[in-house]
């Protein structure tokens, strides 16, 4: 088992915006536009840990959004919270880990994935929260965001 810490990224709203702009009825229309810095920001948590996708979005359509942004391959996995999923059993495994999603700990959508990361009780501790990502190309979030996740998981290794 890898003792690296765990990284699991919500992906929309907190990576990237998608919007549907299509006008003809043949094409999917999917505009999947990345939050500026992207590359440069999973290069740096890559270092940090083990980075795994959690999203809401449908099985069909997280693959598709994270290869229209070149992230599917510089990833080590990713899964959908439509779904119950083993990510505290198979990729956590008793490791420090962190969520970085848009949502607050109160939004039931991320209450839901603290639970799939971490089992019962309250993990509202391993979520840094980020404001939302709406397409704004002028965004900086991610530049601090790899001193936050360091921060958090700094303070797990403190606590134990």
């Amino acid at each position: 088992m890898s003792e690296k810490p765990v990284i699991i990224l919500d992906m929309d709203e907190t990576l990237l915006h998608t919007s549907e702009e299509s006008f003809e009825p043949w094409s999917s229309g999917l505009i999947v536009k990345p939050r500026p810095g992207l590359a440069k920001f999973i290069q740096t948590v890559n270092l940090m840990g083990e980075v795994w996708v959690l999203s809401a979005g449908s099985p069909d359509y997280v693959p598709e959004a994270l290869t229209a942004v070149g992230l599917h391959p510089r990833i080590k996995g990713w899964m959908s919270s439509q779904h119950w999923n083993p990510i505290k059993t198979q990729v956590i495994q008793g490791r420090p880990w962190v969520l970085v999603d848009d949502r607050s700990a109160r939004s039931g959508l991320t209450k839901i994935k603290l639970h799939q990361c971490g089992g019962s009780g309250d993990h509202s501790g391993h979520l840094v929260h980020v404001k939302p990502f709406s397409g704004d190309m002028k965004d900086r979030v991610l530049d601090g965001l790899p001193g936050l996740i360091g921060l958090n998981l700094g303070m797990q290794k403190a606590k134990k």
